[in-house]
């Protein structure tokens, strides 16, 4: 990498990393530390495993986007989330490497689990 070059990096996700959220819920935020290319395949940058996501919702002013569970997540579910990291890119071409840890998630493993609970 090169002098002066600021990977993206992911500054905030929820469902926070084993919390437990109400069944039917269904909605994951990620939000990152730069602005987003969008003019990519950004309907596959994450991916819950056994469910379906709606088009992500992007809001340019907290960086951040909002996927929509499509098929609802069931009571006493464990929801796991994968963030492809090779196709997200920020406006210049950054990505989030090098991986390392910092803020709020591992950016090791690009993957974090959540849990439902009945109403």
């Amino acid at each position: 990498f090169t002098r002066g070059y600021q990977p993206l990096r992911i500054t905030a996700i929820y469902p926070r990393p084993h919390s437990r959220i109400r069944a039917g819920f269904g909605v994951i935020m990620i939000s990152f530390s730069g602005d987003l290319d969008l003019s990519g395949r950004i309907h596959e940058w994450v991916s819950v495993r056994g469910h379906e996501l709606a088009p992500p919702l992007y809001d340019a002013s907290t960086r951040s986007l909002l996927f929509r569970v499509a098929s609802q997540c069931l009571p006493n579910e464990i929801c796991r989330v994968r963030i492809r990291h090779n196709l997200v890119r920020g406006v210049n071409g950054e990505s989030l490497l090098p991986r390392q840890q910092d803020g709020m998630l591992k950016t090791t493993t690009f993957r974090w689990k959540f849990y439902t609970g009945e109403a």
